[in-house]
């Protein structure tokens, strides 16, 4: 008797076989092979339709366009030209991964007429594949690298070497802007914005790297160009001393409030607190304290019984003082330091308004002084950290007790507290720079501290202080013009 064979199937998926031809249609299909288990002989074998492939018709063309979707149907495709240089000789895309944002706004079927217009002019082969039932669904589109230069022209997308231009210019424009400014961060920004320029100038491409990692690259131009732009916008937001959130930075940037979210990481690796730059995730807060009284929008209330309260910008802009019984205003750079002084009554904040400054103060820290400072004159305090960054904040704020003409005194921001300091941090070198900078600035009270910084390249928290807070009282000390910690 003659053995018995059992068959199975093996699916082998073809490259788009040219069979017969239909019109301008080129069948592709699905190959089915049925063999023996035992692998010896091939039975029989089938074919399947799965789609059909389109191809473009003329060597000369001329584009036309459905009115009124021009420019929806020049998004998918500006969209295929951007991965087009990929070095094979064509770039397929899926429709399914470029239209759903399309799909609010286009019919499918319009979408698809003004693509079969370009493939009829030979610019890109349109493949579509098969359903259960009714007539093939357009999948994806193929553009053909020797079309390239033909669809770039037409959709007026720059060469690289006009877009390393165009960010040439960008960079120059932007460190004439940043040009004498002495904030920290737009320094920061400037003299990024300069080793850039001159990377491009230099070696026709340049790299952005962080601590040995590249962040972002000209050979990818897209995310090179969105990094640029964003910390020209977080520049222009610092000089004008506003907070906004990461969304509106991407509105703004983008023009839309998703898509700079796909290098968030970057930019905060970049700029290792981006809060500190103004763009935070959320509305911009003032954290207050004490014993006042105010009325904000014809309704009046006090203080005085809340650890602390939560203000807005617009309702600082709104709101009036209207009585004043703490005798001084202490302002902390940490919040988990501002907490623990209004919670345990450290350095005196019973009998303080305590702020907490979130880092680099702002307009509604700016706001909220000036009107305390209005209504009562009294004396301000400052502790923030003992680094290059605290002392830049502890100046930032004098500057607005100076307009009030009234003293701002430091605390714990001295050599001895340094020295006293359980956890010291090493100086970057970015830290060191710093301090140079500040040098030159004059900051006469801090000259001491900065030396001894940069001496033995130390910094600290001020959070490592508090347990060391909890006897000492402002008041008690209010003629020293710098509190130590107790021995």
């Amino acid at each position: 008797m003659q053995d018995e064979h059992r068959c199975s199937f093996d699916l082998v998926r073809t490259e788009f076989l040219e069979f017969e031809h239909k019109g301008d249609f080129n069948e592709a299909r699905l190959v089915k092979l049925r063999r023996c288990e035992c692998g010896n002989k091939k039975l029989s074998h089938r074919v399947a339709d799965i789609g059909i492939l389109r191809k473009g018709l003329t060597d000369n063309p001329k584009i036309e366009i459905l009115e009124g979707y021009r420019d929806d149907v020049l998004i998918v495709l500006k969209e295929a030209l951007i991965f087009a240089s990929k070095g094979e000789d064509y770039y397929e895309i899926s429709l399914r991964a470029l239209t759903p944002k399309l799909k609010m706004q286009l019919d499918p079927l319009s979408l698809q007429k003004n693509l079969e217009t370009f493939c009829k002019q030979g610019f890109i082969e349109l493949y579509y594949r098969y359903r259960n039932f009714g007539e093939p669904e357009l999948s994806s589109v193929r553009i053909y690298l020797d079309q390239y230069e033909s669809l770039r022209n037409f959709f007026d997308i720059p060469k690289k070497e006009d877009q390393l231009n165009n960010l040439m210019q960008t960079l120059q424009a932007a460190l004439i802007k940043l040009d004498g400014n002495e904030d920290l961060r737009l320094k920061k920004i400037g003299a990024f914005f300069k080793e850039q320029s001159e990377s491009i100038e230099n070696c026709g491409r340049a790299d952005i790297i962080k601590n040995g990692k590249k962040l972002a690259s000209t050979q990818a131009l897209e995310k090179y160009k969105y990094i640029i732009k964003a910390l020209d916008e977080i520049a222009f937001i610092i000089k004008e001393d506003r907070y906004i959130s990461f969304r509106e930075l991407s509105l703004r940037v983008c023009g839309e409030t998703k898509k700079l979210k796909n290098y968030k990481k970057e930019l905060e690796e970049l700029l290792d607190d981006i809060e500190e730059f103004n763009i935070t995730d959320h509305v911009p807060l003032l954290f207050i304290a004490g014993n006042f009284g105010y009325n904000c929008r014809g309704y009046s209330s006090c203080l005085a019984s809340m650890d602390y309260t939560v203000l807005t910008e617009n309702t600082v802009k709104a709101l009036e003082i209207t009585d004043i019984g703490a005798s001084k205003i202490l302002l902390i750079e940490n919040l988990t330091a501002f907490e623990q002084v209004v919670k345990k009554g450290l350095l005196g904040g019973g009998d303080a308004i305590t702020i907490w400054l979130s880092g680099y103060p702002s307009s509604r820290h700016e706001m909220i002084t000036e009107k305390i400072l209005r209504f009562k004159k009294i004396p301000g305090y400052c502790w923030c950290d003992l680094d290059p960054d605290g002392i830049q904040i502890f100046q930032t704020v004098k500057n607005f007790f100076d307009k009030s003409n009234c003293p701002l005194e430091p605390i714990l921001m001295d050599v001895e507290t340094l020295k006293k300091a359980f956890i010291k941090l090493r100086l970057t070198e970015e830290d060191k720079k710093k301090i140079l900078d500040l040098k030159k600035t004059n900051q006469s009270s801090f000259q001491e501290l900065m030396d001894y910084m940069l001496e033995n390249s130390v910094k600290a928290e001020q959070e490592v202080f508090l347990d060391q807070l909890r006897a000492l009282e402002i008041s008690k000390r209010a003629g020293s013009s710098v509190i130590s910690p107790p021995h």
